[in-house]
């Protein structure tokens, strides 16, 4: 039997999510259940209900991040007379600053060992914010995206050579789907961020985790025209799945709310699996 899924928001509004019966579903219902039994519901809620937020919130939640940042380690490492928040080369820059302050996902720079949680979310908020921007003007909708803290965080899993065959390659309505897992940039960000194919971050997704992402009416191929041929001419295979940059689908979902009534302030207050 597979997992059934029940995310409860602001205590009212139900998204039901029923896993689908392949390594993927299968493991994605095992793990969330046995974080729920171990530690309880654990969500960021800032983040998952992140995409509600207008441009001007989100560049004053970043602002606010680069000042902790700067105090905290006593220079100016991310120049704030200098911010062009819609220049795709300096949010590149800026990701690269989070890159060197936040380090890897399972070797964490010494700054992320050592500062308090405060300036440890300060940093993290900086890779939240530069992806929102790129995606800035988005549709109002909910993620469910799990804490980053230390004692919150998930233990990802790496995906064995069945997960991998799990991925699609065409998107599909009411499902919700993986959500990348890393620190770093897949191919797809490289090609969109104009870096050269050798970028010293280049992470494609490699490992289980619970955050995922809904996709209600999309449809269509999940890669661009121009990112397959750029593949092509790098002597990459875009459709080799071992890569780990198509789509991961977890199951189809229905909920019984308009996304609209949702907010920046929403919080998941429960989640329920019948497994």
């Amino acid at each position: 039997m597979t997992a059934e899924i029940t995310i409860i928001i602001d205590d009212t509004h139900t998204v039901n999510i029923e896993c689908f019966d392949t390594p993927i579903g299968n493991k994605y219902g095992a793990m969330l259940k046995s974080e729920i039994d171990s530690k309880g519901v654990m969500t960021d809620d800032g983040e998952s209900f992140s995409k509600y937020l207008e441009k001007d919130q989100i560049q004053n939640i970043m602002l606010e991040a680069f000042d902790d940042i700067n105090k905290y380690l006593k220079q100016d490492i991310i120049d704030i007379k200098k911010i062009y928040w819609d220049d795709a080369i300096w949010r590149n820059q800026l990701h690269t600053i989070f890159e060197k302050l936040n380090g890897e996902y399972d070797n964490p720079s010494k700054l992320m060992l050592v500062a308090p949680t405060k300036i440890k979310e300060a940093v993290r908020r900086v890779n939240w914010g530069v992806h929102l921007l790129e995606q800035y003007p988005f549709e109002k909708e909910w993620m469910m995206l799990w804490s980053k803290n230390p004692k919150e965080c998930v233990d990802r899993i790496k995906f064995t050579d069945e997960d991998y065959e799990c991925i699609e390659f065409e998107y599909k309505p009411w499902t919700v789907y993986l959500s990348y897992n890393e620190v770093g940039k897949d191919y797809r960000d490289i090609h969109e961020d104009n870096l050269p194919i050798e970028y010293a971050r280049l992470k494609n997704n490699h490992y289980l985790g619970l955050d995922i992402e809904p996709n209600e009416s999309m449809t269509g191929h999940v890669f661009a025209p121009e990112f397959k041929q750029w593949m092509i001419d790098n002597n990459i295979d875009p459709y080799n799945k071992q890569l780990g940059i198509g789509e991961f689908p977890v199951g189809k979902y229905s909920q019984n709310f308009d996304n609209k009534v949702l907010s920046h302030t929403s919080q998941i207050t429960e989640i329920l699996i019948n497994d």
